[in-house]
């Protein structure tokens, strides 16, 4: 069921996933108008939350 299954930081490389992950969810889920150009950190995770407290994990 799982064999493949991992848990790993992501990386800028996973930006375009985790940006279309989240605004699917405000928009379709919550019905939030929201741009992505009002979140650039999306675009640059190891900058904006790999180095710093937090961590995307996928």
């Amino acid at each position: 069921m799982l064999d493949n299954f991992s848990i790993r930081s992501a990386t800028n490389q996973d930006s375009l996933q985790i940006s279309q992950l989240i605004f699917n969810i405000w928009r379709n889920e919550y019905d939030f108008c929201v741009s992505e150009k009002d979140y650039p950190d999306l675009h640059d995770i190891e900058e904006h939350y790999q180095q710093k407290e937090g961590k995307f994990m996928g």
